[in-house]
């Protein structure tokens, strides 16, 4: 519905006040119009099927929580990724979005995801940290980083896998696809840029989220 809606303001905007935006912008409005809704009717108590749905939660005292995400278009082997970093209160206190060219597949971004968050993570020296992706097939190839990778994104896993053997605060957890709500809209936003962004505070396309995710821990 909010996509049909985010279309339909689009095709007013362009007939009556001759403005335009891309795809990608209309997408990411109508995400951010959902985490909205959604925050609302949480409050509120509309949403009757509230507590069965996966809903992010704080990382212990002392821990930072890192989720990520990987977005992929087959059509154009493009996409994006997106990483955002928490306190154990719940404060975002970084973020990134990139934009993804030449995937070969949904797990080439998602991994791609998960090394930049891994790399960003170690260069702030931000640990100890709990990371966690809504790709099982990424965590359980990053979890069993013992051996030598023969798959075709071996060289990405064998780098994450060299990169986590000498930090031993650092463990990478699944999630389900609610848990992980701002980095899926970082990962969107991701597709529109031209090159890698860093966020220190929260955007604003952001923060319906970013509070729908503070009222759960």
């Amino acid at each position: 519905m909010y996509m049909l809606w985010s279309v339909w303001k689009e095709r007013n905007l362009r007939v009556w006040e001759q403005k335009h935006s891309n795809a990608s912008d209309v997408a990411l409005r109508a995400s951010t119009r959902l985490a909205e809704f959604r925050l609302h009717n949480g409050k509120f108590g509309v949403n009757v099927q509230h507590s069965r749905v996966a809903k992010w939660s704080h990382p212990p005292s002392g821990m930072l929580k890192v989720n990520l995400n990987g977005s992929f278009l087959a059509a154009s082997r493009k996409g994006g990724l997106g990483f955002v970093i928490h306190d154990s209160v719940g404060i975002m206190l970084a973020g990134g979005a990139c934009p993804l060219r030449n995937l070969l597949s949904a797990e080439h971004a998602e991994a791609l995801a998960c090394q930049a968050a891994v790399q960003f993570v170690l260069q702030h020296n931000m640990m100890p940290v709990l990371f966690e992706t809504d790709s099982m097939l990424v965590q359980r190839q990053v979890s069993g980083h013992g051996s030598l990778n023969t798959s075709v994104l071996g060289r990405i896993y064998d780098d994450l896998g060299e990169m986590l053997a000498s930090t031993p605060n650092v463990r990478i957890s699944y999630t389900k696809r609610g848990a992980n709500t701002v980095a899926h809209l970082l990962a969107d936003y991701a597709k529109s840029l031209q090159q890698e962004t860093f966020f220190f505070s929260a955007p604003i396309f952001l923060q319906a989220a970013l509070a729908a995710d503070s009222t759960f821990v």
